[in-house]
């Protein structure tokens, strides 16, 4: 067994752990600032819908699946047999962010006078939502090579017997 896969055991030594209580976090905090926005500003949730159809997009084409099977990653209590133990880690660094700036985001939005781009989101904030595009892209599929088995090694040209 190579040393970037290691069976999946539900122990306090795999940084997987993390992930179903942080994504329940997130999706929480997403849940919030859907109602939020639906009632403060409604041109600002549209945009956000349409970054986040984007960044799933951009997952199903790397990732080769479909979009249903990349939106419904979160939804499957499946249990992966394996764990990449850095790609893990990662995944849970890239997560504790979203944590983090969730509450910090509901808030603003919170503040801001409705329907006003106070918030500089829209318009002329688009490298704003590329810049989220992109980590959320990287987001998942560190999520995705976190629990994808590791392929075995290539061999560009066979070996002569």
């Amino acid at each position: 067994m190579k040393r970037s896969l290691q069976q999946h055991t539900a122990t306090r030594q795999c940084p997987h752990r993390w992930c179903r209580p942080l994504h329940a976090v997130i999706t929480t905090l997403g849940a919030v600032m859907f109602l939020v926005l639906a009632f403060h500003q409604l041109s600002t949730l549209l945009f956000f819908i349409a970054t986040a159809l984007v960044a799933i997009a951009v997952v199903g084409i790397i990732t080769r699946r479909s979009l249903a099977d990349t939106a419904a990653d979160d939804l499957r209590p499946v249990i992966p047999l394996h764990v990449r133990p850095l790609w893990a880690n990662l995944s849970v660094a890239l997560d504790l962010p979203v944590v983090v700036m969730g509450p910090l985001a509901v808030l603003a939005l919170l503040v801001a006078p409705a329907n006003s781009l106070e918030l500089q989101i829209m318009p002329d904030a688009l490298q704003t939502a590329i810049v989220a595009i992109a980590f959320t892209v990287c987001r998942e599929i560190a999520h995705w090579l976190a629990t994808r088995p590791a392929r075995p090694g290539r061999v560009l040209a066979p070996s002569a017997p």
